[in-house]
């Protein structure tokens, strides 16, 4: 799948308070490496939507993760960075985007164009 299952835990909850009151209870146990939030995880739930680049547009599965959620999961970046911890410009602007869509929209270098899904992003990975 790309990403490592093992020791791996998700939850659904209601909201962001629920979220960080959660985390924080988790913080206490010493043998959790990492926690992070998200608003689907991978192979679970997600928005499907269009995503235009040069004149073309596709559909693709689109995940709203904090900053610590590709590390947390073990997922590997190819090139680029991660999402910054208190980036705003991250948060509102950025986007990690995966080689399948790479491919599918036939970018030969993907690193610092611009992407729209509802406004403009830069791709940072």
């Amino acid at each position: 799948m790309g990403f490592n299952k093992s020791g791996l835990i998700f939850t659904y909850l209601n909201n962001r308070s629920e979220y960080e009151t959660y985390r924080n209870a988790l913080m206490e146990n010493p043998g959790i490496i990492s926690i992070a939030g998200s608003e689907h995880h991978i192979n679970s739930s997600y928005i499907n939507d269009p995503i235009k680049y040069d004149g073309k547009e596709i559909e693709v599965d689109i995940m709203n993760v904090d900053h610590d959620y590709i590390q947390t999961v073990g997922l590997t970046l190819l090139e680029g960075q991660d999402f910054k911890k208190d980036s705003e410009t991250d948060r509102k602007e950025s986007v990690i985007v995966t080689e399948e869509f790479v491919g599918k929209l036939g970018m030969k270098e993907a690193l610092g164009k611009e992407v729209i899904w509802m406004a403009r992003l830069s791709i940072i990975s």
